[in-house]
């Protein structure tokens, strides 16, 4: 069994983005983990779950995971079962990397990291509406080595308007002389959705031919030998250092069961060649976040 876990509060709605996010200068955080434990315990009856003991793979989405407190994070972790050697990820931005925060998802038993950097390059994170600067990126990096996280990824995003090749080539660049040296990197290329303020501009539009360049970019300057190159619907150019525990990346489309809680989450079972997709919305859940003083 495989669980993903909405977080849906940011900061701020980046200019690209369509998720289901809350923006809220306060983080309702005792009442958000009170309902989503609520919501775990009461999917665990359903029929689907029968036999699934263990959840042998974990993920913190968003939203951004860590604008909850570290305490808060880890209270939800300790409700859920998992299975020797099953793999827990938060994802991180860079911005809310410290030392303390860390040190309790180790010891709560998270072992993957999973950062949104984007870019390092100062202008083309401020077009994406992004909060942190190209300085805390090596700063998240250094504090997870220095945890102990035995594995982390990195976001990045192409195509952005004002982005130039010299740009995306840097931001490469930086990454790729990261140390720790990240073990996976997912590149992925700006996509427009609906009804974000991107949208809205065209201008800021990326062409096919931009991201056809990009991509190539990314091959040429990702180390022969050192990373394997895989494909995912959602990636265009995920790269990982060649280990077993690759086999993750590449996990959804294998999986029997995917199982979601929090809000606008989802969920879906594949088993004797059926596919069964869950409603997103838990009433129970629903009910308890509109009790919650935003």
């Amino acid at each position: 069994m495989h669980l993903y876990v909405h977080v849906p509060f940011c900061a701020r709605r980046c200019s690209y983005c369509d998720f289901a996010i809350a923006v809220r200068s306060r983080v309702p955080e005792r009442e958000f983990v009170e309902a989503v434990a609520a919501e775990w315990h009461a999917r665990r009856t359903h029929p689907s779950l029968a036999g699934a003991r263990h959840v042998d793979t974990l993920y913190f989405g968003g939203g951004t995971p860590s604008r909850l407190a570290a305490a808060d994070l880890c209270r939800i972790l300790a409700a859920v079962p998992r299975a020797p050697g099953s793999e827990v990820t938060v994802e991180c931005n860079p911005e809310d990397a410290d030392a303390a925060r860390f040190a309790a998802y180790r010891h709560a038993g998270v072992n993957r990291l999973s950062f949104g950097v984007q870019s390092t390059v100062a202008h083309v994170l401020a077009a994406l509406g992004r909060r942190h600067g190209p300085e805390a990126v090596e700063r998240a990096v250094e504090l997870a080595g220095s945890a102990g996280f035995p594995t982390f990824n990195v976001d990045l995003i192409f195509g952005v308007a004002g982005e130039t090749a010299e740009d995306w080539a840097r931001t490469l660049d930086d990454v790729l002389s990261l140390r720790p040296a990240p073990p996976h990197v997912s590149a992925y290329a700006l996509t427009v959705e609906p009804g974000t303020p991107l949208a809205a501009d065209a201008g800021r539009h990326p062409t096919d031919d931009v991201q056809a360049d990009r991509y190539e970019v990314a091959e040429a300057r990702t180390p022969v030998g050192r990373y394997l190159r895989l494909r995912s619907p959602s990636s265009l150019g995920d790269l990982g250092l060649p280990d077993p525990a690759l086999a993750r990346a590449v996990l959804s489309s294998r999986l029997d069961l995917v199982w979601g809680i929090g809000p606008r989450h989802w969920a879906e079972l594949r088993r004797r060649g059926v596919r069964t997709v869950f409603d997103r919305r838990h009433p129970g859940l629903t009910e308890a976040l509109s009790r919650v003083s935003w």
